[in-house]
């Protein structure tokens, strides 16, 4: 009893020393909300066994076979049909038809209804973490969510689940995003839940008046724009009849049918529906169609930004920013964002910045820019790139007998490597501009793109050696490498750290990202 009139006593002389100030005011004010819905195609699904059926394919087994297609001298990105043929009857292809193929059939509906125990991937960010630009952009400023949601569900039961996630954030100020179909799974969850209170609604791309391509034309973005594009188009025709099946069965592709209008729910929130900034102008404004309390989306016009970019784009990120934040501000150039670099000579530092903030460069690498990069090294420059832009992990299975270095070991089994013979690898020794050369055009043909083979200008050709002459003209015909002075190549010539991050940055450039 003494002990709770201490108590009571403590708290009386809390509240007389503080009068009437606002108890609310001690605690931090809670940043707004905004919540990602992706749209159709945009969530991973897994069996209730955890194996993945969307993506449809295993990226570390596409790995496998453009390494078993590379050593027949198979190009994916420019296959002819002798090779075609030939890569129809390698194991590895058999599987990945297989595969896809059984993954796609799995995920269609039957009467109406899916096959039990399939759901969303409720970790990272959407499928080959297509939204993570965007969530993670947002993160900066709010409290950012995704809603992972089995997309192939009518958008009303998608909304379903939504709502589960808002109602955790309530109380709170809330921005709902949807990039495509994600802007109707909103539509219907606001249409179900008038009495929600929503700041902001900010759709992109979404097709209020249909779609009637919207599942082949998603899937072949998806597709090609993976480092494997090459391999999936090359066997499209045994893939395109269970990508069909599955399309005919899905309730969210019947509501996708194409209309003369769409009628917004009545609703307080603020509706923004951002297509991209103009094409007319190029001025890099977003141009926007705001349709607030009933308001009726009858047309739209054709925008620079593409549908998959919307979620990427620096104008479009900028404009979700001013809308939430009720200010205009102009979008950043990310070369401002870091400090300049120190030990980086001149040339080199806008390179190096943009690999710095693209997450390219691992951090042992990031000092000493001017020192030469060892073979094991430029491998984990390498690998971080590969599976930066392939969005998986690649296999380590080979082995040398002198080095265990992980990323010598992936970039081995990729196919990209082959060591200096008798199982050695010298992970240590400086990497020669031609060797250099060698590995960036073996990057690029299993990240299944093509680079045309150019006779190299290099005046000094003569001391290229034989096994690297073709690659040099190719890299240098690309404009990934150049000369040195005098339009010598300097083949022998140590690589550098910073040389060499700028030439990732500028294969980046070649792989189209």
């Amino acid at each position: 009893m003494k002990n709770i009139k201490k108590l009571l006593a403590v708290i009386l002389t809390a509240v007389l020393l503080l009068g009437t100030f606002p108890f609310a005011a001690l605690a931090a004010e809670e940043a707004p909300v905004v919540i990602v819905v992706p749209g159709i195609l945009g969530s991973e699904l897994k069996d209730s066994n955890d194996g993945k059926l969307w993506l449809p394919f295993d990226p570390a087994a596409l790995v496998s076979l453009t390494a078993a297609a590379g050593s027949l001298g198979i190009d994916f990105a420019n296959i002819t049909p002798a090779q075609l043929a030939a890569a129809a009857n390698l194991p590895q292809v058999k599987e990945l038809i297989a595969n896809v193929t059984a993954n796609l059939t799995s995920l269609a509906f039957a009467d109406g209804k899916p096959q039990p125990g399939i759901t969303a991937v409720t970790s990272g960010y959407g499928t080959a973490d297509t939204y993570k630009t965007i969530v993670e952009a947002l993160g900066a400023d709010y409290d950012s969510a995704f809603y992972a949601y089995d997309w192939r569900n009518a958008n009303a039961d998608s909304a379903a689940g939504l709502a589960a996630l808002i109602d955790s954030y309530k109380g709170r100020e809330i921005t709902l995003i949807g990039h495509s179909m994600g802007g109707l799974v909103i539509s219907e969850y606001v249409k179900a839940n008038p009495e929600t209170e929503i700041a902001n609604v900010i759709t992109l791309g979404t097709p209020y008046l249909g779609s009637d391509a919207a599942l082949d034309s998603h899937l072949e973005d998806l597709l090609s724009g993976s480092p494997f594009g090459g391999v999936i188009g090359a066997f499209s025709a045994q893939i395109t009849p269970a990508i069909t099946g599955l399309a005919a069965t899905l309730p969210s592709l019947l509501e996708l049918q194409p209309k003369e209008s769409y009628e917004l729910p009545e609703t307080s929130a603020n509706w923004y529906a951002i297509y991209g900034t103009s094409a007319e102008d190029g001025d890099g404004t977003v141009s926007t169609i705001s349709a607030t309390n009933n308001g009726k989306i009858e047309n739209s016009a054709g925008f620079a930004v593409d549908h998959g970019a919307l979620v990427t784009d620096a104008s479009v990120l900028a404009a979700i920013q001013t809308i939430i934040g009720g200010e205009a501000s102009e979008p950043s150039e990310p070369e401002t964002s870091l400090p300049t670099p120190e030990g980086v000579s001149d040339w080199a530092v806008e390179a190096v910045t943009k690999a710095l903030l693209g997450g390219l460069v691992p951090e042992a690498l990031q000092a000493d820019y001017q020192q030469a990069i060892t073979r094991a090294e430029f491998s984990a420059l390498a690998v971080t790139l590969f599976e930066k832009v392939s969005g998986t992990e690649l296999p380590a299975t080979a082995e040398f007998k002198d080095t265990d270095d992980v990323n010598v070991r992936k970039l081995a089994t990729l196919g990209v490597i082959v060591g200096i013979g008798g199982g050695n690898f010298a992970p240590d020794a400086s990497l020669t501009r031609e060797q250099a050369a060698v590995i960036l055009v073996n990057l690029a043909k299993a990240a299944g793109i093509a680079i045309p083979e150019v006779p190299t200008t290099a005046a000094d050709s003569d001391s290229i050696s034989p096994w690297a002459l073709t690659q040099v003209g190719q890299i240098q015909a690309v404009k990934v490498m150049l000369e040195v002075g005098n339009g010598e190549f300097a083949p022998k010539t140590a690589y550098t750290r910073e040389q060499s991050i700028a030439t990732i940055v500028n294969l980046l450039g070649v792989f189209g990202k």
